[in-house]
């Protein structure tokens, strides 16, 4: 099975995309085109217009595709839904994702007193999601970054949940490798690397089981997402783990199956 681990519904508000739509059915119709069978999918609404709202629009697209789409959510942790009972009512809806957006939601990844995001992360690894975050919206050098420092130290601190550390590039590589290899609950998502024999790399750095694809679907083309792991000088079975089966174990889908 193909899995994309980081796509995207909804209108894009700085330039058009007729893919970028709220039912789902743009971003189903490129994953037709590439043959993947099931994205991770976040709804564009919570990042530059109301989490909750955009959070309620990726469930109800997620309901009419429950068999390609993967529910994921934000909450920005200073707001009302830092509780454990709306995330635990995102559970039971089926999100098994959290990710995390500072940037957009305008507070900070690391702080001496950051109370209410160490409430949100422990409260997500009591009720077994999964933490995304992603150092940038999707690869586009006009958006801002994550300092990897405060990224680090935050995968590094939270070791009771799965971390995947996505939308490096360049600059963002040697330390997110370095802090893979330092802690097995961190892993690495390709949906931004643009670089030559970056997927090498890593499987050669941190083993092939920690290497998540993903493609920033519709913002970017899908099949560029996948091409850079179908066309990687590593084995077969490696290749299959990438594209789908490492997913498919972290989210705990083959016991659904």
């Amino acid at each position: 099975m193909k899995i994309d681990f980081n796509a995207y519904i909804g209108c894009f508000p700085y330039w058009e995309n007729k893919y970028a739509e709220p039912t789902g059915k743009g971003l189903v119709a490129l994953l037709d085109r590439d043959g993947i069978d099931r994205a991770v999918v976040l709804s564009l609404r919570c990042l530059f217009d109301d989490v909750e709202t955009g959070n309620q629009e990726m469930f109800e697209a997620a309901r009419k595709y429950p068999d390609r789409l993967i529910p994921a959510i934000t909450v920005n942790p200073y707001s009302d839904l830092n509780n454990e009972t709306y995330l635990k009512e995102c559970r039971d809806s089926g999100a098994k994702i959290l990710k995390l957006y500072p940037f957009n939601h305008s507070y900070p990844l690391m702080s001496l007193y950051n109370n209410e995001v160490d409430k949100l992360v422990k409260t997500a690894a009591k009720l077994g999601y999964c933490l995304s975050i992603p150092v940038r919206l999707f690869m586009n050098w006009y958006f801002s970054v994550l300092p990897m420092a405060d990224v680090v130290n935050f995968a590094l601190k939270y070791r009771d949940v799965p971390i995947v550390i996505d939308c490096i590039n360049y600059n963002e590589f040697s330390s997110a490798v370095e802090a893979a290899e330092q802690a097995e609950h961190i892993y690495i998502g390709t949906s931004a690397l643009t670089f030559m024999n970056s997927i090498e790399h890593l499987a050669e750095r941190i083993g092939e089981d920690r290497i998540i694809a993903g493609t920033c679907a519709p913002m970017q083309i899908p099949a560029c997402g996948t091409a850079k792991v179908k066309e990687a000088l590593v084995s077969d079975t490696c290749k299959e783990e990438i594209l789908g089966g490492n997913a498919e174990k972290l989210l705990g889908l083959q016991q659904m199956e």
